[in-house]
């Protein structure tokens, strides 16, 4: 977890950079999740597969989570993800995740 992000271990990703748009499929194994403060405990998973597209212009930029997986032994996630950051002004962001197979005695945590 740094400056707000949750921090991912074991990654590997492919990245293509075209002028103002980076496009990075990442994977991860083997590894936790963590949110720091905002879950209880890291998320232990088995694999994380995303493709992410960023793109910016005039300062701003788009960054956006094309799709998103998460399999561990006590959930499935897929999620989408959109997060804007104007020039001037206040980021923003969209989300859209669904949970799968999700063991209730872990709800608590997560």
């Amino acid at each position: 977890f740094s400056h707000g992000v949750p921090g991912l271990d074991n990654v590997s990703a492919e990245i293509v950079l075209d002028n103002n748009q980076l496009f990075a499929n990442v994977k991860s194994t083997d590894a936790n999740l963590d949110f720091d403060k905002h879950f209880p405990k890291p998320i232990p998973y088995q694999s994380v597969d995303a493709d992410v597209l960023v793109s910016w212009q005039d300062g701003s930029a788009q960054i956006d989570v094309l799709s998103a997986k998460l399999l561990s032994q006590t959930l499935k996630l897929t999620a989408e993800v959109g997060v804007t950051i104007p020039d001037k002004g206040s980021a923003s962001m969209a989300l859209y995740a669904s949970l799968l197979d999700g063991d209730a005695k872990q709800a608590s945590l997560y």
